[in-house]
């Protein structure tokens, strides 16, 4: 397992179940809809790995649905019931051992009834275990479902699970930092119909995948960004440093553990240029300025208090999905790395700081 954060199987989980949740309450009767899902939590579960990730949507309640008819109504309905929360209990091997016999039969499934709405889901929930570090891991074969989902749903005209298919393998090319194919499939959202919520919340990775690449600027922050002491944060200002922009929080472990790469970085570099600038998803305030003393950090940092946590404006207007997140800057003000590992930020900061 990498040190950074890969998506965990219970927020994949949590998204298949809903789009699946979407699929069953296209076949209720229209005079019992479902009730509203549950409002996401203000702040993320630590993740599967070391990192965290943002809150993802929570699963509508149960959804009443007619009895099914259908052939493949009648199989599908005996395949749920199943593999009913199968990877969510027992040990890691048994899990697995539970994923792979449930994707070989949704597979058979899928094969027997290919161009149906049971097939649609299923293909949902076979990608969910397939992304999903903590169950299957594997995910090339993610994207060849999620494509062959949206194949499907398209020929159907299921524009709903047209869109549920794009955004996870949008959400698949992200994990494996493949940003041009992650905006090509955001360009594909945004070509269906959408709400206007969507429509801006696309638009808006869209902006930061355009922008937030290596060999450019990096997005300006608002005149409003300061540290704990009231002084204002440019990036304009700090043009002629070496820059490391940080997103970070003390709950995640891997955050703490690149503090003494950072620090170390810190120490050697400042006096040569070097500044961080990190972003801090805590909570509270006072919270934090007890971790900065307990653990000597003495960059800058920015806390918003009005939107602490996952709410950070600067996190929403970076698109920030995950942490740690970090992007280093050169003195030009060009972007040169994108995520680094943490062990490597002192090499990478000589690089830069060595160069004429």
């Amino acid at each position: 397992m990498n040190g950074r954060f890969v998506l965990g199987a219970a927020l994949l989980l949590g998204v298949g179940l809903l789009a699946s949740a979407a699929f069953w309450g296209s076949q209720a009767p229209k005079k019992d809809p479902p009730a509203p899902p549950a409002p996401a939590p203000a702040a993320p579960p630590a993740g599967g790995a070391s990192g965290q990730e943002a809150a993802s949507p929570s699963a509508p309640g149960p959804v009443e649905r007619p009895p099914p008819t259908t052939p493949s109504q009648i199989e599908y309905d005996e395949l749920r019931r199943k593999y009913a929360g199968a990877v969510l209990h027992g040990g890691q091997k048994a899990k697995q051992e539970k994923a792979r016999r449930m994707v070989d039969d949704f597979q058979k499934f899928i094969d027997k009834y290919p161009e149906t709405e049971e097939a649609l889901d299923a293909m949902h929930l076979m990608g969910v275990n397939y992304q999903a570090e903590l169950i299957l891991n594997q995910p090339e074969k993610a994207i060849e479902i999620w494509k062959r989902m949206r194949g499907v749903a398209r020929k159907l005209g299921k524009t709903e699970q047209e869109v549920s298919a794009l955004r996870m393998l949008s959400f698949t090319w992200r994990e494996m930092n493949r940003d041009d194919d992650e905006l090509a499939a955001h360009r594909e959202i945004l070509a269906l119909p959408l709400s206007e919520e969507d429509k801006k919340q696309v638009q808006a990775r869209i902006h930061a995948l355009e922008n937030l690449r290596v060999g450019k600027k990096p997005i300006p922050f608002p005149p409003t960004v300061a540290d704990l002491e009231g002084n204002p944060i440019s990036l304009d200002d700090l043009t002629g440093k070496i820059v490391l922009i940080d997103f970070w929080s003390s709950e995640v472990p891997q955050c703490l553990g690149d503090l003494e790469y950072k620090k170390e970085a810190y120490k050697k570099f400042k006096d040569r240029g070097f500044e961080i600038i990190s972003i801090s998803l805590e909570m509270e305030r006072p919270a934090l300025k007890n971790i900065l003393e307990d653990y000597r950090v003495t960059w800058p940092q920015y806390f918003n208090k009005k939107c602490p946590g996952w709410n950070n404006d600067l996190l929403q207007l970076y698109t920030v999905h995950r942490i740690p997140m970090t992007f280093l800057i050169d003195r030009k003000g060009i972007m040169r790395y994108k995520n680094p590992p943490g062990g490597d930020l002192p090499v990478l900061v000589q690089k830069l700081v060595e160069e004429p």
